[in-house]
């Protein structure tokens, strides 16, 4: 089992966040689209939307992907995945505005060649806030499927991350049926919905691309690890149950240096997941 951690755990840029990783003990780094648009808050990492255009983020530059290139191989960072955090304040593809979900897939597109060109396998693709499926599954799930042409040409694998349950998420995956549209689950956004981690991976194992973890008391990130409402030892119980030996990514808060309480972090789930 690897370990890595979303770019903006740090609260840095790209460049900076993959060469502090390396003295940290990570593995990898999930890249964050666009730099920024995560900000500490009470309930931990939040969405900002006074971001940057992500159009203009680094990832979709020859330029800019070189330099990631270079810097992640220099270092022996693992750029695992792109996470597409901009798509959360808008309805995107759940929009019943065709021009709007026109955009989204374009955009979604962008991201797949630049993810193909980086050598990264997996987009984290979320619908939460603006983004939320609720009752439009059907919409949601017609533009995957389209979606999973593109990825799949590109050897891509879109990672759905949502609020919806392990039975609404394992038949949306279904309908879908792609082996290049799976799901990211969030361990720590499945207890805050009040829904049960362990019994969820044993029940979707077969569809979970990567796994997010974070804590939280008052909100759904706000703790340190094993700090909040997860129950970390029924979490690594069920991920080995199922075998999964894929990413473990860190998306946590931070309560005093970002760097160092990445760092406890880290300590926490290898020896949480992967005790050695």
């Amino acid at each position: 089992m690897r370990f890595a951690t979303s770019q903006d755990v740090l609260q840095s840029t790209k460049i900076e966040a993959i060469e502090q990783l390396a003295s940290l003990g990570f593995d990898g780094i999930e890249l964050v689209i666009p730099d920024g648009i995560h900000r500490i808050g009470s309930s931990g990492l939040e969405l900002d939307p006074n971001y940057d255009d992500p159009e203009s983020d680094m990832v979709f530059s020859d330029q800019g992907r070189s330099q990631l290139s270079r810097r992640s191989e220099k270092v022996g960072i693992e750029l695992v995945s792109i996470c597409l955090s901009s798509l959360n304040l808008r309805e995107g593809l759940t929009s019943h505005r065709e021009k709007e979900r026109e955009e989204i897939r374009q955009f979604i597109e962008r991201a797949i060649a630049a993810a193909n060109d980086l050598g990264i396998s997996t987009i984290l693709v979320p619908f939460f806030q603006e983004a939320s499926i609720g009752d439009r599954r059907e919409r949601v799930r017609s533009e995957l499927i389209g979606l999973s042409t593109v990825a799949e040409g590109a050897g891509v694998t879109l990672a759905i991350e949502t609020d919806l349950n392990a039975r609404e998420n394992a038949d949306l995956l279904g309908q879908i049926d792609s082996d290049s549209v799976r799901l990211y689950y969030d361990v720590g956004n499945a207890a805050w919905l009040e829904n049960d981690p362990a019994e969820e991976i044993r029940r979707l194992h077969s569809h979970i691309q990567m796994v997010h973890v974070k804590d939280g008391v008052q909100g759904h990130s706000d703790a340190m690890l094993g700090n909040g409402v997860v129950d970390f030892d029924s979490v690594s119980s069920a991920l080995r149950d199922v075998d999964f030996d894929g990413w473990i990514v860190l998306e946590t808060t931070t309560k005093t240096d970002p760097a160092e309480d990445a760092y406890k972090n880290l300590e926490f789930v290898q020896k949480k997941f992967d005790p050695r």
